[in-house]
């Protein structure tokens, strides 16, 4: 893909790093400080867009933020889970 193919994905992703990073700043969940299927989708998002396949820039906001996500014990298992599947 051509740098100006991506232009409008790498646009997007940098609206959606605003977005992100206000959604998450200063809470440690998005809605009411409760884990919700919002927490899901920006959470991945922000995991796929910093770690997988980097194309966000590591904000101190989003980091702090799935660091939270990975520290939920629902992560923790579902993630142990997945390495022992990929290990065998």
């Amino acid at each position: 893909m051509g740098h100006e193919q991506c232009s409008p994905v790498l646009s997007a992703m940098g609206k959606l790093t605003i977005c992100s990073t206000g959604a998450v700043k200063d809470k440690e969940f998005i809605v009411n400080g409760h884990f919700t299927a919002a927490d899901v989708m920006i959470g991945s998002t922000i995991m796929w867009g910093t770690k997988l396949m980097p194309v966000m820039p590591q904000l101190t906001e989003l980091t702090e933020y799935w660091g939270r996500l990975e520290q939920r014990d629902a992560w923790q298992r579902s993630f142990g889970e997945d390495q022992a599947l990929m290990e065998s």
